[in-house]
């Protein structure tokens, strides 16, 4: 007997086997984001901590003021403290294209560090040697974007010297995986930073002295880094002029990905959820109209002999289906979307390759989330089960009960002026308001999660361009030494009619009360003249700098958060050794972790550079003919214009939108498969009324317009109710990748809608068609069995 009846249901499963795929196929793409987005952020990170591991990276870098070498204390008597290399950091110009000079940095060390610590990874050549001082290994981003290889030589202007190097090889480099823009810009772009590695020897001699300003320390383990970090700054502070401790998760390529990523993650969360919902309103919509359509048959079946407990066991086989089709559908699609992220993602930022494998963890989570999401879109439907009764198989179907509100609103839609197609479809839907209502609305969230995407992009990229555009400046200049203020003049020279503000930049340590001890984290130093108004600054608490503010900061909101800094409050910094007391008057939103805003002569004070700046803003003056003349200034070692930095935004914004334009391209097949269930439930369950309006004449081409009409209106209302809940999804969204990275404020562009809202309509037609096939179809005896008269 057992047979017989899974016979039946193995049949009664054929019958509907297009709607246990569209069922399958959104579970998978459930299944697949989650699986495939979570896999591939974690093999960006893996990748990145494989090399960096494989490559002895340091656990900490000392950043100081340039020293002699005999001047370094000897950090080796801190406990834990395995290795410590020293090397100089020289930042400069190099000529790598016709048009123009591109920063350059040189790492100068002993040649035999380049295998020891941060160690070079060899693509072409060989690494530096003692005897080949104008030797130089070039990174692979450099080496690769501008066309460079092995015995090309490359100009390089550094401070007022001009030297003359020769590329010896191609290396991967740990500590650069990831190459910035610009220090004060968190925007990595391809190319814009060209680091080159050579022999100390050359440099020694060209400074007279073994000239440092960077220490590499490594330790026993991790937790010895970050145990010993504040001895090891106190130390340093001793005899040097420290400026920043970084471990290695404060490393440019540690930290974009930590940040970037994590805008990701907040993006996912609400994808899969949304993506749940949907497939347990899909499992429920059409298993209940299976159900329902197999009652006659169930109630048999128990008139037979089986028990209730038997049929909810056979009739829970569709799941397993559903299941099984959605693992491998969904495995396929993981696959496809961990590399479309992974490797377009790798791409956009110019890092190596990423090692990519669909993690364990990640699979093991979708197949309990699909699982549940079939159990729960079951439930009902098996539980309608128990209230089938055999003398059920005797019984007209057809009576259908309806409440005193649902007569009411179908008396009114008889009010309603226009043609009879368009009457009877407002009474159908009214008819059966509840289902809908639950179509539009489901397929309005569907919609309304695709719109959301877009929306948070748009706000991201005109937040990031606004934030720079407000900017009163036209290029911000770095100088490789600090300036006196008046040699300012030497910029105006270089650009007749030009208006520079300048500006101090440096190191510091922000000092709080950790429980028993002290919380120390690098700050970011930034000195300016408010009055001028040159630096946009985006607050969220408390007001801007004035002149009156002596001792006044303004604090980026991550670093205020982490040591509980207040608007009002002291606060204390460490800069070189020497402790500052400032106030809070300002918490800010910035792209740049760690930034701290002050006043140019606070600044001046705490750096030691009264008098001095590190680096200057123009202001006006600059254009396309004059602006290759400040690369000829000596001590100027990066030029960045506002048009770069809005170009490298775009440039960025351009890779995430194609990784945004596949999740919303799955979230758009999921709507349209949505959309295209729902059409076929709510046609489907009044193919009875529709089958008998053609028995008593009315046309085919009567029969379709009210269909159309139908899948309109639900198209309609659905998009409508789309927009605000976009809208609302989108500002969630925004708020939280504030709490990720920096406040992002809401754009609404009609765009954003239109390019989801406009071909989700014009598909709707398309989604009536197999529900229309089903209903021509269907013989008239049948229409007649069904006794369904409307």
């Amino acid at each position: 007997m057992k047979s017989l009846l899974l016979r039946h249901v193995g049949r009664s499963m054929l019958r509907i086997r297009y709607r246990l795929l569209v069922i399958a196929m959104i579970c998978a793409t459930t299944f697949g984001v989650l699986v495939g987005a979570y896999s591939a952020i974690d093999g960006l990170f893996h990748t990145v901590d494989t090399i960096q591991g494989g490559s002895q990276m340091a656990d900490i870098e000392l950043l100081f003021a340039t020293d002699d070498h005999k001047n370094l204390p000897d950090f080796t008597q801190i406990p834990g403290v395995r290795q410590v290399e020293t090397r100089l950091l020289l930042t400069g110009q190099a000529k790598l294209q016709p048009q123009g000079n591109v920063s350059a940095l040189l790492i100068s060390a002993p040649p035999a560090q380049f295998s020891n610590i941060n160690r070079l990874k060899l693509l072409q050549g060989r690494l530096p040697m003692e005897n080949d001082p104008q030797g130089i290994v070039l990174e692979r981003n450099c080496a690769s974007f501008y066309g460079k290889s092995i015995g090309d030589a490359i100009p390089v202007k550094i401070g007022y010297g001009q030297y003359r190097f020769t590329v010896r090889g191609v290396a991967e480099s740990p500590e650069y995986l990831v190459a910035p823009l610009n220090p004060s810009v968190y925007v990595p772009t391809n190319g814009s930073l060209c680091v080159m590695f050579g022999a100390d020897a050359f440099m020694d001699r060209q400074l007279g002295f073994p000239a440092i300003n960077s220490a590499l320390l490594r330790f026993s383990s991790p937790h010895a880094a970050e145990k010993a970090k504040a001895g090891i700054i106190e130390l340093a502070q001793t005899r040097l002029s420290l400026d920043f401790a970084l471990s290695r998760q404060e490393q440019f390529s540690q930290k974009f990905l930590e940040l970037d990523l994590n805008t990701f993650k907040v993006f996912l969360p609400t994808v899969v959820l949304v993506f749940a919902i949907t497939s347990v309103i899909v499992v429920f919509f059409l298993m209940y109209q299976w159900i329902k359509e197999e009652r006659p048959q169930i109630a048999m079946l128990l008139t037979l002999g089986y028990s209730r407990a038997q049929l909810a066991f056979a009739y829970l086989l569709p799941a397993w289906v559903i299941i099984l089709l959605a693992l491998i559908m969904g495995l396929a699609v993981a696959e496809f979307d961990m590399w479309a992220f992974g490797s377009n993602y790798a791409r956009a930022i110019g890092m190596p390759e990423p090692t990519l494998v669909l993690q364990p963890v990640y699979l093991a989570a979708a197949f309990l989330l699909l699982g549940g999401s079939v159990g729960i879109g079951m439930l009902l439907p098996l539980r309608s089960i128990a209230s089938i009764a055999p003398i059920d198989v005797l019984r007209e179907q057809s009576t259908t009960q309806t409440s005193h509100r649902t007569e009411a609103l179908v008396q009114a839609a008889r009010l309603v002026p226009g043609p009879f197609w368009l009457k009877y479809a407002i009474r159908n839907l009214l008819r059966a308001w509840p289902v809908s209502l639950v179509s539009s609305l489901a397929i309005s969230a569907s919609l309304a999660v695709t719109v959301s995407f877009y929306i948070s992009l748009t706000s991201m990229e005109h937040t990031a361009l606004g934030s720079v555009q407000q900017d009163r400046w036209q290029a911000v200049v770095d100088l490789d030494a600090p300036w006196w203020d008046d040699q300012i003049a030497k910029l105006q020279a270089a650009l007749p009619h030009s208006r520079w503000v300048p500006f101090v930049k440096g190191g510091a340590q922000l000092i709080s009360p950790n429980g028993g001890g002290l919380r120390v984290d690098n700050a970011f130093l930034l000195g300016i003249t408010p009055r001028d108004q040159v630096r946009h600054v985006n607050l969220i608490q408390g007001r801007m700098l004035t002149d009156s503010d002596a001792q006044g900061i303004i604090i980026e909101r991550r670093l205020a958060a982490d040591h509980h800094a207040r608007v009002g409050q002291p606060i204390t910094l460490k800069v070189r050794g020497r402790i500052f007391q400032a106030t809070v008057v300002g918490i800010h939103s910035s792209a740049v972790p760690g930034e701290i805003i002050t006043l140019r002569p606070f600044a001046q004070q705490m750096l030691s550079l009264d008098g001095q700046f590190t680096g200057a803003y123009l202001v006006s003056g600059l254009d396309g003919k004059n602006a290759a003349a400040l690369a000829h200034v000596p001590g100027i070692v990066r030029i960045t214009s506002k048009d770069e930095i809005v170009a490298a935004i775009l440039n960025i914004s351009s890779h995430i939108w194609v990784i945004i334009h596949l999740s919303a391209l799955m979230s758009i097949v999921v709507s349209a498969l949505f959309i295209l269930t729902s059409i076929t439930f709510t046609i489907i369950s009044r193919r009875g009324e529709y089958g008998m309006l053609r028995i008593i004449g009315y046309r085919d081409s009567l029969i379709t317009r009210i269909v159309l009409a139908e899948a309109a209106m639900i198209a309609i209302v659905a998009a409508l109710l789309a927009i605000p809940l976009a809208y609302g999804l989108g500002n969630t969204l925004n708020e939280q990748l504030t709490q990720v990275w920096f406040k992002v404020n809401t754009y609404l562009s009609w765009m954003d809608y239109l390019r989801v809202l406009l071909p989700a309509l014009l598909a709707m037609p398309f989604a009536t068609m197999p529900a229309l096939r089903s209903v021509f179809r269907l013989p008239p005896t049948e229409i007649l069995k069904e006794r369904k008269f409307g």
